[in-house]
């Protein structure tokens, strides 16, 4: 590097360090701003108190036999069960129902 060179820091001020000599990262917001998926209606209509808060990442999933025939289907969320957590700690996987096709958890 050259002398009395400084060299620029990202814009925004990211991997700048903060107190303690630690990077700060950016602040996510707790709950994303889209519509509540699949399971996570399924969740908030009561059945399970515990887990009606608590922001998940759902997605669906469908298991094509070889002649491209839906063979089963799947809906699996992660979730934290403490805002504290750095990541996740549960696995949600549910299906339809086999009378009325409602979602169920699996467990």
């Amino acid at each position: 590097m050259k002398r009395g060179h400084k060299p620029n820091s990202a814009p925004g001020g990211a991997g700048e360090a903060g107190p303690g000599g630690m990077a700060e990262r950016p602040q996510v917001p707790a709950c994303p701003t889209r519509q509540p998926g699949r399971l996570q209606r399924h969740l908030l209509s009561g059945e399970f108190d515990q887990l009606r808060d608590l922001p998940i990442f759902e997605s669906n999933f469908v298991q094509v036999t070889r002649l491209g025939e839906v063979a089963n289907k799947v809906t699996m969320g992660v979730a934290a069960s403490s805002p504290a957590l750095e990541l996740p700690d549960l696995l949600l996987l549910a299906g339809p129902a086999k009378e009325n096709g409602r979602l169920q958890l699996f467990g």
